[in-house]
């Protein structure tokens, strides 16, 4: 088996009274509320040390690092670090009927364009970062959520 088609082991930062911290407990809380967020979806680090580079960041008081494996490999995603502007230029070809051109959210773009490469989301560096790199799994692939494989109380 490839590495590339290997399910991926994602990490990712919790609150207790937000999401479960219990291993065999699972995920499934999808997050949009940020406008940097590329959808709505679930997101995650691509290793523990980007968990805590990302933590580092931010003024939110995270209680946990949560391990959990996904039955997607890193082939199912859109690696958007080979090409940061690969939706942008995919959606100037590709208008969407039901909403005027540069009225249509970032989010729904994103999702058009993983339907439309058959991807389950993304792998990126967030602008500016180059200290961790997210993966976002939308939505509509998150099923009943991810179950815990680890947790590292912080």
């Amino acid at each position: 088996m490839r590495l590339l088609d290997m399910p991926l082991t994602l990490f990712r930062l919790v609150h207790v009274d937000h999401d479960p911290v219990q291993v065999g407990q699972k995920l499934s809380r999808s997050s949009d509320k940020s406008n940097q967020k590329l959808g709505k979806g679930m997101y995650f680090a691509l290793s523990r040390q980007d968990a805590l580079g990302f933590a580092g960041t931010r003024n939110y008081a995270y209680t946990h690092l949560v391990e959990v494996t996904v039955p997607y490999a890193v082939s199912d995603f859109f690696d958007q670090r080979k090409d940061e502007n690969a939706v942008a230029k995919w959606v100037s070809t590709h208008p969407n009927p039901d909403i005027p051109p540069n009225f249509e959210k970032v989010h729904g773009r994103s999702t058009r364009f993983c339907e439309a490469h058959n991807c389950v989301g993304f792998i990126w560096e967030p602008k500016g970062s180059k200290r961790w790199v997210e993966v976002m799994i939308l939505e509509q692939c998150i099923g009943a959520g991810f179950e815990i494989m680890g947790v590292e109380p912080l």
